[in-house]
């Protein structure tokens, strides 16, 4: 332990002192070690691409019995792909650079100053030559490109080392401190009184040669430790009864010089052997580490210069930190160029000096191996050849292989320092200074990945896309990147090129098997087509992986909804309930959205922040379609708050939408007719589709009448499924010669007649008994119900009896009994729950509207009171019960609250209005409540008849003779002439009552 701690038995200020050159030395490995197995990552991020596509979904379904109208509405999917981002300047790793090179000039400074004269003026020159070589006129100190920073820094630090080796008997660790607050004193100065955006930056970059030339020295420095360190393995434990040390160290050696030549052969291009091979940068590692030890043991070599206790062991950890920190900043700032040169010195000078320190041990104390003795005691006391001819014929060889490559390495040097000097001015955004440097640095080193990435992505910011692939393309050829293969397959995908954008992908995924992103890419490009196995394959593959399986979830769900994959959609909720990434939520939402089933999501999920982006938005939105199936309006007021924001301005259509299909699934109808009427004035690009929903709407009130004026307005614009729906608003109005017509119309006009219009034509087209008898059994239920006014009851009877499909059976029963139908008649039987809430909710109305308040009391605790979709209709009957039970306080809180939610429930409007004229003696809200519902239903003949009514009560008999003529256009002669007889009553009654007043 005493030789693995030597420092122990040190002058504890010595010890100390060392002990914290170890901590700098660790730390700067660890920074190291950080930067390298962080890889490119350190400056280039995934960036996810979001992409919204609109599908169409079914929000609402109004039976009609052979048929059914659908209203869509588009709901947005997600799909995401990863882009390499755009080179980010990683100043963070240079500060830390910085910070280990100032540490390490302070330990090295101090150290000088306790050197004899001759070699205290050769480490100052050293010192100066550093200076000089950071190009301190670059900073531009005080606006100019004077190079006063320089002189100020000789200025303060020569006197003060001089000073410190002639003069002054302080101890090192207090020279070292002087030194380092000295450093940090004049940094912050410099940083003071520089002009430029980032002077420690700038130095950084500009003087890189200096500390990549101590890197590549120390680097051959320590070339030969990994042998010494195997020449003490074999012998530390040699007795006299050992045998074969020589033999073991030659067998152990040439196996490990053999396997860095084969390195060095793999990195010439020279073999490409499915082998293991040794990794440079751990070869170094081990090297350097030894090299503590060894360095130590070397001390008989250098002992007349510096002794190792304290001083030599702090220039061995200063040199160690200087190393540890360069390189790591080379791959912190994914600068390739210089990993390779650091690569080649590793391999170069590994081969070399081991190669002749080999013959050094060998030729030195061969003798002493044979003989089994301890001979890494004596490792540096040779008695043949000296170590110093050793390292000259090591340089030499270093030489011939440097030589050997074309110089490439240096070639690769002069790349990477231009490529920092472009980082150094796109972190200042001059993207035309860091495109010249980065062009420079692709010059020297063609097929480099950072400066032909750095180019491609600023190509790419510029809109040149064929320079930018062309880039990518040279950064793929020598030290390829899962960024660069994704970025180019991009391009090539949104160039049309498929084929060429997959077998890149494929290339990429064979370097950088285990790259989720990659895989997520080939997946979705895969699902542009209809190889939707493989797409799946590509795409299950990461679902293990963080953010790749976030994405990968998220186009999976996509895949299965675009290619209409009708698998169960409470699985697929069980599969991804763990799965928060919103896109992948806001396609499972639409996916639940497509199957009419509500998903379990608490608005909380949005956030709180007013502004929307395109995947905040399509979440939110599809979320609000999916309360329809829940008829829960809670997500309201969040629109409201979303529609407050200006910078949502390009989502106010789209949010309106949803907002008024909530209204009107959540029972707030008037209020959705009102919202969808404003976006149809607002946006004549989608006239006809907002004009076809309100059609829909309008049907499903039953009021066809009002259907037909919006499927008109909806075929103006354009909409052919406002144009289809019309015939069946027309059939609902008897207007049949007029449905026959539109018929031939869109026959005309297009290629053929969907089904539906089909069925129709054919049932307006019966001329005979025995041609009805042909017809299938959807088709007569459409002609009973069609021509029902037109038969007699034998003939309704006959036919309905011939019905014998157990769908259409009931409903054929309910047309010919639906006015004498309750909720409890067995004759119903068979008939879907959509028609038997509508008898139950008629038979409810009925109790109304004659007063059987005990039967509409009974009735309360019925199921269909208690769905939410029925809310509205339930506080209206619990209304009337407090009403009836002179709880005139809760009543007018209850019918403030539904007196205006339906225009088109006749019986609930009408009863409030009366509620407020008759009660609460309020005329001009009854007046009120009337009025905005037959601006909503302008064709409700007893809305109608009412509104005048209340006209004549508050003497606005104008209004009231004006309003019924409209009325006599909505009824029937003998129906006009019926209620002609009340109203003549009325204004008989009002005149009447004038004429006594007067008297």
């Amino acid at each position: 332990m005493k030789k693995l701690f030597f420092w122990k038995n040190w002058v504890k200020s010595e010890r100390i002192l060392y002990i914290i050159g170890l901590l700098v030395f660790a730390g700067a490995l660890l920074f190291f070690l950080v930067s390298y197995f962080q890889g490119t990552a350190a400056t280039i991020d995934w960036v996810v691409v979001s992409q919204s596509s609109a599908v169409k979904v079914i929000v609402d379904v109004v039976e009609l019995g052979p048929v059914s109208l659908k209203s869509y509405a588009d709901n947005y999917l997600i799909t995401e792909y990863f882009e390499g981002g755009a080179l980010r300047v990683n100043q963070v790793s240079a500060y830390i650079f910085i910070s280990f090179i100032v540490i390490s000039m302070a330990f090295y400074q101090g150290i000088i100053t306790t050197l004899k004269r001759y070699w205290y003026i050769f480490g100052t020159a050293i010192f100066v030559f550093m200076l000089i070589s950071f190009q301190l006129d670059q900073l531009m100190l005080f606006g100019g490109y004077q190079n006063f920073a320089l002189y100020i820094l000789l200025g303060v630090y020569l006197p003060l080392s001089y000073y410190f080796h002639a003069f002054s008997e302080v101890s090192l660790w207090k020279r070292v401190l002087i030194f380092l607050l000295t450093t940090l004193v004049l940094g912050v100065g410099i940083i003071q009184f520089s002009s430029v955006e980032n002077p420690l930056y700038y130095m950084v970059n500009y003087g890189m040669y200096f500390t990549l030339i101590v890197t590549i020295l120390f680097i051959f420095m320590v070339s030969f430790e990994v042998i010494a360190g195997l020449l003490y393995i074999i012998t530390n434990s040699n007795t006299s009864a050992s045998k074969n040390s020589l033999t073991h160290f030659i067998v152990a050696t040439i196996i490990y010089l053999g396997y860095v030549a084969l390195t060095y052969m793999k990195n010439s291009k020279s073999i490409d052997w499915d082998i293991y091979y040794l990794n440079p940068f751990l070869l170094l590692c081990v090297s350097i580490i030894l090299g503590i030890w060894g360095f130590r043991n070397r001390r008989a070599l250098y002992q007349n210069v510096i002794g190792f206790s304290t001083q030599g062991g702090l220039v061995y950890l200063t040199l160690g930190t200087i190393s540890f920190a360069t390189i790591g900043y080379f791959f912190a700032t994914a600068n390739d160029p210089f990993v390779e040169v650091i690569e080649d010195a590793i391999v170069f000078g590994h081969l070399s000096f081991g190669l002749f320190f080999f013959f050094y041990v060998v030729i030195n104390f061969g003798g002493l191996m044979k003989q089994n003795l301890q001979v890494y005691k004596v490792l540096y006391k040779p008695q043949i050849m000296p170590l110093l001819a050793v390292t000259f014929v090591s340089l030499i060889g270093v030489a011939a292989f440097f030589f050997n490559s074309d110089k490439i390495a240096l070639s690769q040097a002069v790349s990477g320092y231009n490529n920092g000097l472009g980082d150094v001015y796109l972190a200042e955004n001059n993207y035309f200074l860091a495109a010249q440097y980065y062009t420079f640095g692709m010059q020297y080193a063609h097929y480099n990945h950072r400066s032909n990435y750095s180019l491609a992505a600023l190509s790419l910011d510029k809109g040149e896309e064929l320079d930018a692939m062309q880039y990518f393309d040279q950064a793929l050829l020598k030290k390829p990147t899962p960024y660069a293969y994704a970025n180019l397959a991009n391009l090539y995908t949104q160039k049309g090129m498929f084929f060429d954008a997959l077998f890149l992908l494929k290339e990429g995924l064979k370097k950088f098997p285990e790259s989720g992103e990659l895989m997520s890419n080939l997946g979705m490009l895969y699902s542009k087509t209809s190889i939707i196995d493989s797409a799946m394959i590509y795409l299950n593959l990461p679902r293990t992986k963080t953010l790749s399986g976030e994405v990968a979830a998220t186009n999976i769900l996509a895949l299965l909804i675009n290619k209409d994959l009708r698998l169960n959609s409470d699985s697929l909720a069980e599969a991804y309930a763990d799965n928060t990434y919103l896109p992948a939520q806001t396609n499972l939402i639409t996916l639940f959205n497509r199957d009419h089933k509500s998903i379990n999501y608490e608005s909380s999920s949005l956030g709180v922040d007013s502004t929307l982006n395109l995947v905040t938005f399509s979440h939110f939105y599809n979320l609000i379609f999916n309360k329809n199936f829940s008829h829960d309006s809670s997500l309201i007021s969040n629109v409201d708050s979303y529609l407050k924001s200006p910078k949502n301005l390009n989502y106010t259509r789209d949010l309106n939408l949803a907002k008024a299909m909530n209204l009107y699934q959540s029972g707030a109808v008037s209020e959705a007719f009102k919202l969808m009427d404003r976006l149809q004035v607002e946006s004549s690009q989608k006239a006809g589709y907002y004009n076809n929903v309100r059609g829909i709407w309008a049907m499903g009130q039953e009021s066809p009448r009002l259907a037909l004026d919006f499927f008109d307005k909806a075929d103006a614009f354009g909409s052919s499924e406002g144009s289809v729906n019309k015939v069946f608003a027309l059939l609902a109005i008897d207007s049949l010669s007029a449905a026959k017509g539109q018929i031939a119309k869109l026959s005309m006009a297009n290629d053929g007649l969907i089904s539906e219009l089909q069925m129709v034509q054919r049932v307006l087209e019966i001329d005979s008994q025995e041609t009805l008898m042909q017809l299938t059994d959807q088709e007569k239920y459409l002609y009973l119900k069609t021509y029902l006014k037109r038969l007699d009851n034998e003939s309704a009877e006959a036919l309905a009896a011939s019905i014998t499909h157990p769908y259409f059976t009931p409903l054929a029963r309910y047309e010919l009994l639906k006015d004498n139908l309750s909720s409890d008649d067995e004759r119903i039987n068979g008939l879907s729950d959509v028609w038997k809430e509508k008898i139950f909710l008629s038979e409810m109305d009925g109790y109304v509207s004659s007063g059987a308040i005990e039967n509409l009391k009974g009735r309360m605790s019925n199921s269909v009171i208690r769905d939410k979709k029925n809310a509205t209709k339930s506080l209206f009957y619990k209304a009337v019960l407090s009403q009836s039970k002179g709880k005139v306080k809760e009543a007018t809180s209850q019918f403030k609250k539904i007196a205006n939610k339906n225009a088109f429930d006749e019986v609930m409007t009408i009863k409030s209005a009366m509620f407020f004229q008759n009660v609460m003696k309020d005329e001009m809200v009854a007046y009120n409540i009337l009025l905005n519902a037959l601006t909503i239903n302008p064709y409700s003949a007893k809305l109608k008849e009412q509104y005048i009514l209340q006209c004549l009560n508050m003497g606005m008999t104008d209004y009231a003779a004006a309003e019924l003529e409209v009325l006599k256009g909505l009824l029937s002669s003998d129906e006009f002439n019926d209620y002609k007889i009340q109203y003549d009553k009325k204004l008989d009654e009002m005149e009447r009552a004038s004429e006594n007043w007067e008297e």
